[in-house]
């Protein structure tokens, strides 16, 4: 048995989602990180390229180790009580950038099916469709919802940004959450 859900989105806005992490590292001399994340819209049809734009200011200069954004889908299903399934579905990383104050790079993530993956949730092409998805399966559409039903399958995506400056800190983290409609 095999059921299909379709949603019907509202009007979306044109916005461009940024998310800001300004943290004080020590208040005696003066140190503090700031990050930014924008991306260039915030829906995207399968197939589109998401831009990501960072910029990283460091007080004092410190060297930054890396810089990752990853393209993650995140699956729920409503009968599991285990949680989300996350996968990656578009990486792209930067080592070793030096000491610097500032940093700006521009990420280009283009979420798709990679074989080999599990529990990553594609567009299904009906019944008579019975081989195992290749890359060029197209991923599902973003499904929210906002009751819950025992049979509702939640899919949803977002850009996670991960800055690592030394071994003795921990990893800045942001997320930049878009919608995918289907191609």
């Amino acid at each position: 048995m095999a059921v299909w859900l379709s949603e019907t989105l509202p009007q979306l806005q044109e916005i461009r989602p940024r998310v800001t992490i300004h943290k004080p590292c020590n208040r005696i001399r003066n140190e503090e990180i700031k990050i930014q994340g924008i991306l260039d819209k915030n829906v995207y049809q399968n197939g589109d390229t998401v831009k990501v734009d960072i910029t990283i200011e460091l007080h004092p200069a410190r060297k930054i180790k890396s810089v990752t954004a990853v393209a993650v889908q995140s699956v729920d299903v409503a009968m599991f009580s285990s949680g989300f399934f996350k996968n990656e579905v578009g990486a792209e990383m930067l080592k070793d950038l030096g000491v610097c104050s500032s940093f700006s790079h521009q990420f280009l993530l283009k979420p798709q099916y990679s074989p080999g993956r599990h529990w990553v949730a594609v567009k299904d092409w009906g019944p008579s469709v019975t081989s195992i998805p290749d890359e060029n399966q197209p991923l599902s559409a973003s499904v929210i919802l906002k009751d819950r039903s025992l049979f509702v399958i939640r899919v949803l995506y977002y850009v996670q940004v991960q800055v690592r400056l030394s071994k003795n800190r921990k990893d800045l983290e942001l997320k930049l959450p878009f919608v995918m409609l289907a191609a």
